[in-house]
């Protein structure tokens, strides 16, 4: 088995749910699709850690990888739900943040996802740009609005 077949294969379990995502965020609202998204942690093993930096940059890489093969490197939303569904089935306790930008000429919306205070896979430059309005935690439930 080549490379590529390997790698597409150890992908298809993040690239199911973002084409789910892709589809479902037409039909249905924003709550709806993140409560969806979240996991009820999976018990770890005695002694587990949660998932470290390298392990969710992984993911996060892995997420963009499919994104960008399907031609949507600039979907932040399912990109997003995907990592918050991951991660809050590692117990990572993750939010996904909704945020505008008022950049002329027109409102710029965003999707990430942040743990432990940090952004995943997200330039805090960018960040700086946006307000964020709505963030969800466990459950999928919001937590604030602004």
């Amino acid at each position: 088995m080549t490379h590529t077949v390997r790698r597409a294969i150890a992908l298809l379990p993040l690239a199911l749910p973002y084409a789910c995502f892709g589809l479902l965020r037409h039909v249905v609202s924003l709550e709806t699709l993140v409560r969806l998204a979240w996991r009820r942690p999976v018990p770890a093993a005695p002694n587990a850690l949660p998932p470290d930096a390298a392990v969710v940059q992984a993911l996060a890489h892995d997420v963009s990888t499919i994104s960008r093969v399907v031609g949507a490197a600039a979907d932040c939303l399912p990109c997003s739900l995907v990592i918050y569904s991951r991660l809050s089935k590692w117990g990572a306790d993750p939010r996904l943040t909704i945020g505008f930008s008022h950049a002329a000429p027109s409102l710029v919306g965003h999707a990430w996802v942040v743990v432990d205070g940090e952004a995943i896979n997200e330039p805090p430059d960018m960040l700086a740009t946006l307000t964020p309005v709505c963030v969800f935690g466990p459950e999928g439930r919001p937590l604030r609005s602004a």
